[in-house]
């Protein structure tokens, strides 16, 4: 069996930013919860009050990349990267659009992440060619839930009349792409795969070919 790399997706465009190199050798997600100290009579321990869920976080995921066998820049593929911390994509308020990064999703063959906006990403070089010229880099990024709701609200075309009248949006299939992956990147919730599979009538959602073009309907 050929070996799964793990990949980097812009969950906004749904497109695949990035196949690493070599694969994580961890991936830790944590989640805290708020807890706010209430005064309690005839005890030295105050009470707690639960103030609500945290969002979910992968913290230090790092992703090497090694261009030395082909003796290019690293960059052309680690700047991929770090443009996903750039405002490039838009989002609906309640008063006007507004830019932000994109929300992104890690992916590792059957496992994957949730919807997540960069919070720190920081590029190492390891390896450099006796010219300068950078040819190993390691990643570490730090990811954070964004909420279905906000997920759905990225931008769904830079023509803002065709916004105004509802224009449905059409995916092309990636390599390695699934039907609740793209339901997720889509749709906010990978569990409205049956939607995408329904307006697309698919008669079989699990046999999706790279550069097929699915219709996105419109959000509920």
């Amino acid at each position: 069996m050929s070996l799964t790399k793990a990949q980097l997706y812009n969950v906004d465009s749904g497109q695949m930013v990035v196949e690493c190199h070599f694969n994580p050798e961890e991936l830790t997600i944590s989640r805290s919860n708020t807890w706010s100290p209430r005064e309690s009579a005839g005890s030295n321990l105050p009470d707690v009050h639960f103030g609500g869920m945290g969002p979910r976080t992968v913290d230090s995921l790092k992703l090497i990349f090694d261009t030395y066998e082909r003796k290019s820049d690293v960059r052309d593929i680690t700047n991929k990267v770090m443009g996903l911390m750039d405002a490039s994509a838009w989002e609906q308020t309640k008063r006007d659009r507004q830019r932000r990064p994109p929300h992104v999703m890690f992916r590792w063959g059957a496992f994957e992440t949730f919807p997540a906006v960069i919070t720190s990403l920081s590029q190492q070089f390891t390896l450099f060619l006796s010219s300068g010229l950078p040819v190993r880099a390691t990643l570490t990024m730090g990811l954070q839930e964004v909420p279905k709701d906000a997920a759905k609200k990225k931008s769904k075309g830079q023509n803002p009349t065709s916004q105004a009248f509802g224009a449905r949006r059409v995916h092309v299939v990636q390599p390695g792409d699934t039907i609740d992956l793209i339901a997720s990147m889509e749709l906010g919730d990978p569990n409205a795969w049956r939607r995408l599979a329904d307006a697309n009538q698919l008669d079989d959602p699990r046999r999706l070919r790279a550069g097929q073009a699915l219709l996105v309907p419109e959000e509920a």
